[in-house]
């Protein structure tokens, strides 16, 4: 033990958040004929900046694939202060939907157990 009295430099009551929601954005939904590419950036507070989350897309109510948000944004990266290099994109081309009116929805899967937030909706026409 230190010899002499320990003085107290001051105390401080902080709050530790846990299980943040990711947060997210649905940039663009685009149809060249048959195909829809969907693009957008999605986070996790609660993941490390070198981790990604996966995101999941909709159309019209149903599941169409699971795909990860590990592209590099470096606009999402100075807007929310976040490490540079931190992945957070994600695109995918779809090439299966019907022709028709389709209204594509996406969410952001939490790292942790929670809800899954929409991050977006876009309507598009394929075809």
């Amino acid at each position: 033990q230190p010899a002499g009295n320990n003085t107290t430099l001051g105390c401080k009551s902080v709050e530790i958040q846990s299980n943040q929601s990711p947060i997210g954005a649905l940039d663009t939904v685009v149809s060249t004929g048959i195909n829809v590419n969907v693009a957008g950036w999605a986070y996790d507070p609660d993941v490390a900046a070198t981790g990604s989350i996966n995101v999941m897309i909709y159309s019209n109510g149903v599941h169409l694939t699971t795909v990860p948000a590990n592209r590099p944004r470096e606009d999402v990266n100075e807007v929310y202060r976040r490490p540079k290099g931190s992945l957070s994109g994600y695109s995918m081309n779809i090439g299966w939907l019907p022709v028709g009116n389709h209204n594509v929805c996406v969410y952001a899967v939490n790292s942790l157990a929670g809800t899954n937030p929409l991050i977006g909706c876009k309507a598009v026409r394929v075809g």
